[in-house]
């Protein structure tokens, strides 16, 4: 029995002295090397070079934030790992004071946890942001709110001179759970209180009920009210907005003292409206953007009075007036009234809204009224019958100062070719784009290619100079 003990421990020891033996040799053999497709990676200890020997240290640092500027979010991350001057640079608050933040959507946890984190890390630093919704479902409606009143938590610090809001939609079904629409409303109260440098608003397809909208816009009244320039409201109510809810939209609207830019749909507008921003935006005013739709009260109007009351006080003052699907001259005729300062038309009408439009009446109005101040149309109809041959050619040769026109509707060759013959002449006329229509039995007739020979002629003097595009359909 002793004697199997002893020869048990000998063996333990034999083996010991035999690792250690190994462990030796591998000590003083040369390391080996092993390959990876085309790298050579050696057995040694990584070295970390110091701050001081950094190359990236010898970089400026202007010059460091100006190439930051040129860089997606992605890639700034990447950058910020190189060294530590590079993280510094990273982080400096010029480089995050625009942001847009995409909300909803079928990954609307991921974007927000993005947003949420982005928002901890240079909330303070933000000075634009802007906030687009898109995808909305029951889901992701709450996980919107719950984003939205996190991230203005994070912006508190912040000091905002333009904020976006885009496509909340909230008449939509989705926001009814829950009382995500007035909690909506709280949030952006909540935050129009704590921003008192706001110049730029636009919060566009909000779609607010009276109440909440008012209520928004006294927040901002009482905070930056006498800093706001430029407003933008368009489709800001629901579509239900009645012309007695207008006097309430109005005495808030009046008390805004700075505004230069105005962008509204034609339902909010009133006389009385436009009578109390001569007075208090006397000098001031520069834009007003108009926006009439078929589904809102559009059948009121405005007095040419109160135009010419409106284009006193405020002299610089230009009108943009859209009108969608609205195409009939009987209703288009009367907004278009004397004294307004029109600068841009623009009207698109789908296939139904384009019959007996009689779209040739309503550009000889335009024409006879509006030539001095016109700069700039857009005509876009799928289906017209009427033919505006005549009245396209007097609009360009009669309204001295367009600079734009665009037209998608019946005209033939002969208005193409008159319009090219004034492209010479008019050198204020920077873009051109229409098309050509035209019906003949034979599209390879001689009267036709001859047409489409000199308009191609004179595209090629005047296209070097000016953006001039034609299409034709035959």
């Amino acid at each position: 029995m002793k004697r199997k003990i002893k020869n048990s421990y000998e063996a333990q020891e034999t083996e010991k002295e035999e690792v250690q033996n190994n462990a030796e040799v591998k000590a003083k053999a040369p390391k080996r090397r092993r390959k990876f497709a085309d790298l050579t990676i050696i057995d040694e200890p990584r070295l970390e070079l110091k701050p001081e020997s950094s190359y990236w240290d010898r970089l400026p640092y202007p010059i460091g934030v100006e190439i930051c500027r040129y860089l997606n979010n992605a890639d700034r991350s990447s950058m910020s790992r190189v060294c530590r001057a590079w993280y510094n640079i990273f982080k400096d608050p010029s480089l995050w004071r625009k942001k847009q933040f995409l909300l909803g959507g079928p990954y609307s946890k991921v974007t927000s946890r993005k947003t949420l984190r982005f928002t901890a890390m240079f909330g303070s630093c933000l000075q634009e942001a802007r906030i687009v919704c898109y995808h909305r479902t029951a889901n992701t409606c709450k996980i919107i709110y719950e984003t939205m009143e996190k991230m203005m938590d994070n912006m508190t610090l912040s000091k905002l001179n333009r904020l976006d809001i885009k496509d909340l939609e909230l008449d939509r079904f989705y926001w009814k759970y829950s009382s995500l629409r007035d909690k909506v409303t709280e949030c952006l109260v909540k935050m129009f209180q704590l921003q008192n440098n706001l110049k730029h608003v636009r919060m566009e397809l909000c779609q607010f009920t009276l109440t909440q909208g008012t209520a928004i816009l006294n927040a901002l009244l009482q905070s930056s009210g006498h800093n706001v320039c430029c407003l933008h409201l368009l489709d800001y109510f629901d579509s239900f907005l009645t012309f007695s809810d207008q006097e309430i939209f109005t005495s808030i609207i009046s008390n805004f003292t700075n505004l230069k830019n105005l962008s509204l749909n034609y339902c909010y507008i009133s006389n009385e409206l436009l009578m109390n921003l001569s007075v208090v935006l006397k000098d001031k005013l520069k834009c007003l953007t108009i926006r009439a739709s078929v589904i809102e009260d559009h059948f009121h109007v405005i007095t040419p009075r109160t135009w010419k009351l409106l284009n006193a006080s405020c002299p610089a003052v230009k009108v943009r007036l859209s009108l969608l699907r609205i195409a009939d001259s009987e209703t288009i005729i009367p907004m278009l009234a004397q004294g307004m300062p029109l600068s841009r038309f623009s009207m698109t009408s789908e296939m139904e809204s384009a019959f007996d439009a009689h779209l040739s009446q309503t550009l000889t109005h335009l024409v006879h009224n509006f030539q001095l101040t016109l700069e700039e149309v857009n005509l876009h109809f799928n289906c017209l019958q009427d033919s505006v041959d005549n009245e396209l050619i007097s609009i360009v040769q009669q309204c001295r100062n367009l600079k734009t026109l665009r037209v998608m509707a019946n005209a033939g060759v002969v208005v193409a070719n008159a319009i090219c013959t004034a492209l010479k002449d008019r050198r204020q006329l920077r873009k051109v784009e229409f098309t050509v229509n035209e019906y003949s039995d034979d599209p390879n007739s001689e009267r036709l290619r001859s047409v489409l020979r000199n308009i191609q002629d004179m595209l090629n003097e005047v296209r070097l100079v000016r953006d001039i595009s034609v299409a034709t359909i035959n």
